[in-house]
C-alpha cells in the first residue's frame, strides 16, 4: 500500500547531487544538507501538527501579487550561522478553522515573536488571548504550554 502523507514541508535552497555507486548501479542522490534541514522543518510540521509550513525563502521567491493566508509560527537554527523562519499554510486548511487563525494572526505573531526574545509573561498575554477566540487553535496552545513551562 502506498504511503500516504499528512504534511507538507516546503524548502528553497541550493541542492548539490550527484551519481553514485558502482557501474553497473548508479543511482542519483542529494550529497547537500538539503534532505537534513527539510528532515527538521517536518519534526517541527509534525510536533505542531500543522498541514502545510514553508520558509521565508520561498515566501521571499513569491510574486508580490501572489496573496494567500499565512502566518509566522517562528525561527529556526539549521546550523550555527544560518537562521530560517517557518510560516503556516493556512490555505491548506478548513475555511473556517483558517477564519478563525486568520482572526487571531496579529495577536498570535506578537506572542511568538515575544517567545523568541524571552519575553514570557508578554508572550502568556498574547496566547492567551488567542486562546479565549480560539481554543482550538494547536499551535497556540502548543505554544502557551511551553510558555507556561518557561515561567
Amino acid at each position: 500500500m502506498p504511503k500516504v502523507y499528512e504534511r507538507l514541508c516546503i524548502i528553497t535552497t541550493d541542492v548539490v547531487f550527484g551519481v553514485v555507486g558502482e557501474e553497473e548501479r548508479k543511482i542519483p542522490t542529494i550529497l547537500s544538507g538539503v534532505t537534513t534541514d527539510l528532515d527538521k522543518i517536518d519534526r517541527i510540521c509534525k510536533l505542531m501538527q500543522v498541514k502545510t509550513l514553508f520558509t521565508d525563502n520561498v515566501l521571499n521567491g513569491l510574486s508580490l501579487d501572489y496573496k494567500f493566508a499565512y502566518r509566522y509560527i517562528g525561527s529556526m537554527h539549521l546550523n550555527e550561522k544560518d537562521k530560517i523562519l517557518i510560516f503556516e499554510d493556512l490555505e491548506a486548511i478548513p475555511r473556517d478553522e483558517c477564519t478563525r487563525i486568520v482572526k487571531t494572526k496579529a495577536l498570535f505573531e506578537k506572542g511568538v515573536l515575544c517567545y523568541e526574545n524571552s519575553q514570557h509573561r508578554e508572550a502568556l498575554v498574547y496566547f492567551e488571548d488567542v486562546l479565549k477566540i480560539n481554543s482550538s487553535d494547536k499551535v497556540c496552545y502548543m505554544y502557551y504550554n511551553k510558555t507556561k513551562e518557561k515561567l
